[in-house]
C-alpha cells in the first residue's frame, strides 16, 4: 500500500541577521604524542563549535589508552583551557572505552570500535554540541591529550562543525 505524503517547497527570502554565522565543516588529519595535543579544531574570527566526528587510533597497535587523553579547549587566546575534559570517550558522552559497544543517539554515539585488518584499534564517534556549543570571539583551539601522560602516539581524522564569521566579535 502506497501512502501519499503531502509536501511543499517554500523559499524564505528574509535577510539573515548580521550576527548570523556561516556553517562550516573542517576536516583535520592529525597526530599527537611526545607532549603535543592532537588538534581537533583551530579557528580565528568569531563563532560557535557545534559538533565533532572523529576516528581515533594509535597506528599498528591494539593499545586503547588513547581514550585516556583529556580534551582541552582554549578560547580567545587564553593560556588556560575554558574546558578541560576527563577522557576521549567522555567527549562523546560515552564511558569506560565504550565497553557496551557501538551505539547511536540523536546527539552522540560510538559508530565503531574494533581492531582493523592492519592491527590498529580504531574508534569512530560523534557528538553534536547543539545544547552546549562552545562560543568564541577571536579564536578557538581544541586539542586532545595523547593518552594518559600525553606521550602516546595517536592519530585521528576529525570533522569539526562550526558556525563562524571571519571578523572578531565585540568583547
Amino acid at each position: 500500500i502506497l501512502l501519499g505524503i503531502p509536501w511543499q517547497v517554500r523559499v524564505d527570502r528574509s535577510t539573515l541577521a548580521a550576527t548570523a554565522g556561516t556553517f562550516g565543516a573542517h576536516l583535520t588529519d592529525a597526530a599527537g604524542g611526545a607532549g603535543r595535543d592532537l588538534s581537533l579544531l583551530a579557528r580565528g574570527g568569531t563563532g560557535k563549535w557545534v559538533g565533532l566526528f572523529s576516528v581515533f587510533g594509535t597506528g599498528a597497535s591494539r593499545d586503547i589508552e588513547y581514550m585516556e587523553g583529556d580534551e582541552r579547549v582554549f578560547v580567545d587566546g587564553s593560556p588556560y583551557p575554558a574546558l578541560h575534559g576527563t577522557g576521549t570517550e567522555d567527549i562523546f558522552n560515552g564511558g569506560f572505552y565504550f565497553d557496551r559497544g557501538p551505539f547511536t543517539l540523536p546527539l552522540h554515539g560510538c559508530l565503531d570500535r574494533r581492531v582493523w585488518p592492519d592491527g590498529e584499534e580504531r574508534t569512530a564517534a560523534y557528538r553534536l554540541l547543539l545544547l552546549d556549543a562552545v562560543p568564541w570571539t577571536s579564536s578557538i583551539r581544541a586539542g586532545l591529550e595523547a593518552g594518559p601522560t600525553g606521550l602516546l602516539s595517536i592519530r585521528a581524522r576529525t570533522v569539526a562543525y562550526v558556525y563562524e564569521a571571519p571578523a572578531r566579535a565585540l568583547t
